[in-house]
């Protein structure tokens, strides 16, 4: 797969977050309402673990919460495909993704393998995570944007990285700590932190 990029202004957080904050304004109720779904999710899958009283690592926890992976991933599909829309200035294929189980399941996948790594690499002083999310974290965009496979997707993203990898890893870096930010606000501010993130992240995955 030949990875494709497009002409843009300068590479830097600010140009990636100005970008972010004008396409926010005219997707804000698309993001909201992908979040929302995405927060449905959460909800209910809390609401069998304590329906079904199923403790930690007993088979029917492990499998509600490996349901709630696949579930979010539908959501956070979408939520990438609406910032890529915007990017390329198109209308979002929502119902498209949201119903596209084999991309869900790939997405889940990626995200069950990095997840940890990203995690543990983020509580070593943040940096070694942000080099993790630098490194391979626009596969998700990838299997979004070309609706490759796995090995295919981990594949190009190191023609997206070429030669930039220090430069996305401090963009990533930032992006982490505004999500931090809007966490810390009692978790109402990712509401916009995500969809800036997502946006600013599209830039990134788009420019040269």
């Amino acid at each position: 797969m030949v990875f494709e990029r497009q002409e843009h202004a300068r590479l830097s957080v600010r140009s990636a977050l100005s970008f972010a904050r004008l396409e926010l304004r005219g997707f804000a109720p698309r993001f909201f309402a992908l979040l929302a779904g995405w927060v449905g999710v959460w909800f209910v899958v809390e609401a069998i673990v304590i329906g079904s009283g199923a403790s930690p690592g007993r088979p029917v926890w492990l499998v509600v919460h490996l349901s709630y992976f696949l579930g979010t991933s539908f959501f956070e599909a979408a939520i990438i495909d609406h910032a890529l829309a915007a990017r390329d200035q198109r209308n979002p294929a929502t119902w498209h993704v949201l119903r596209d189980f084999s991309l869900a399941v790939r997405f889940t996948i990626v995200k069950l393998v990095l997840l940890p790594f990203v995690l543990f690499g983020l509580a070593l002083l943040l940096l070694p995570g942000a080099f993790l999310l630098g490194r391979f974290g626009y596969v998700f965009f990838i299997l979004v944007d070309h609706r490759t496979e796995i090995a295919d997707s981990l594949r190009a993203t190191g023609d997206a990285v070429q030669g930039r990898l220090g430069k996305l890893t401090w963009i990533s870096l930032f992006l982490v700590l505004l999500n931090v930010t809007g966490a810390a606000l009692l978790g109402v501010g990712l509401l916009l932190t995500i969809p800036m993130t997502a946006l600013a992240t599209v830039f990134v995955y788009r420019s040269r």
